[in-house]
């Protein structure tokens, strides 16, 4: 009864290994696209953050400009809107 008990549980560990595998390399294949790609995202200026009560100028904007430019690179069409 006990030898069965281990068949049934190597069987079984060597079906899940080989499944797994087999997922892994499927999704390797597989093109990744971005939900994104195709359509127009305008982001617009991100607020200068404040720290221990004051606010840290000049930071929003460029944060937003590079958030942008990291988008376009992904190959989604972003803008950034001036207020």
């Amino acid at each position: 009864m006990k030898l069965c008990v281990v068949r049934f549980g190597f069987v079984c560990a060597v079906v899940l290994l080989f499944s797994g595998c087999a997922v892994i390399n499927t999704n390797l294949d597989s093109p990744t696209k971005s939900q994104l790609e195709g359509k127009r995202v305008v982001v617009f200026p991100f607020q200068d953050p404040y720290y221990k009560g004051r606010q840290i100028e000049g930071v929003g904007i460029p944060f937003a400009s590079v958030f942008v430019t990291k988008l376009q690179a992904a190959g989604v069409l972003a803008d950034v809107r001036e207020e």
